[in-house]
């Protein structure tokens, strides 16, 4: 019987994350900015500039720390993208951004980037 509950320890202890500790970020401020406020476009930057930091964690770990990503696409070898929308319709001078992650086949961010849309 010890061996079951054992068992059943290790699995609870794995399926748990930990919101991963960016310098300068905060995760519910960002859950609860707006598509174009200042926040959201410093942290993205902020986020961009530490890709070092982010990359190797798993999807439930970046949902985790920015909430539900807005869109997503599976790309050829299993290759997977989350977008966040940092500026969208916000004006005629500013361009539409998201924040993109990469994701290998197993699931780990391999790049983070603002792209234009």
């Amino acid at each position: 019987m010890p061996t079951n509950l054992t068992f059943l320890f290790i699995v609870i202890l794995c399926s748990c994350y930990s919101t991963p500790e960016i310098d300068g970020f905060d995760s519910e401020k960002w859950k609860a900015s707006d598509v174009c406020s200042d926040y959201r476009i410093e942290a993205a930057e902020l986020l961009e500039a530490n890709e070092q930091k982010i990359q190797g964690l798993i999807q439930k770990e970046i949902q985790e720390l920015l909430g539900v990503n807005r869109r997503h696409e599976l790309d050829k070898r299993n290759e997977q993208f989350f977008y966040y929308p940092i500026t969208v319709d916000c004006g005629d001078s500013i361009p539409n951004t998201s924040l993109s992650f990469r994701f290998d086949a197993l699931g780990r961010v391999k790049e983070v980037q603002l792209i234009l849309e």
